[in-house]
């Protein structure tokens, strides 16, 4: 089974549960006064599979692509459906794990301080 890794914005890079593939699409600076970056991904989950509560130093928005039927974290269970759109603000605590039987494949935007680790465990 491969292994796939989440490459956080410092370069350092966590283990990802093997039915979430995470795949950076683009990197751009922002803002010279704070160091920022986009970062855009596409992220695959597949049925069963869990995004752990989590929270960026920066917001997220995603676009979705293929829905599926999802339990978004402390906000119940829904179709998503292609096209919808989700954002989480910075410090947000979010996740989520797909229930139905067809993947969920978004297209992530971070907007986050550079050289920080993208992703924060949920405390």
């Amino acid at each position: 089974m491969l292994c796939l890794t989440v490459a956080m914005s410092n370069g350092v890079t966590a283990a990802a549960p093997p039915e979430v593939e995470r795949t950076p699409l683009n990197r751009i600076d922002v803002n010279p006064s704070r160091p920022t970056e986009v970062v855009v991904s596409r992220l695959v989950v597949q049925p069963g599979g869990m995004v752990p509560p989590h929270t960026h130093p920066g917001v997220e928005t995603a676009y979705v692509i293929a829905g599926s039927r999802t339990e978004i974290w402390k906000q119940g269970e829904r179709d998503l459906q292609p096209g919808e759109m989700l954002t989480f603000p910075e410090g947000q605590v979010h996740g989520l794990k797909v229930v139905g039987k067809k993947p969920l494949i978004l297209l992530t935007i971070h907007i986050v301080v550079k050289d920080e680790p993208m992703v924060r465990p949920a405390p």
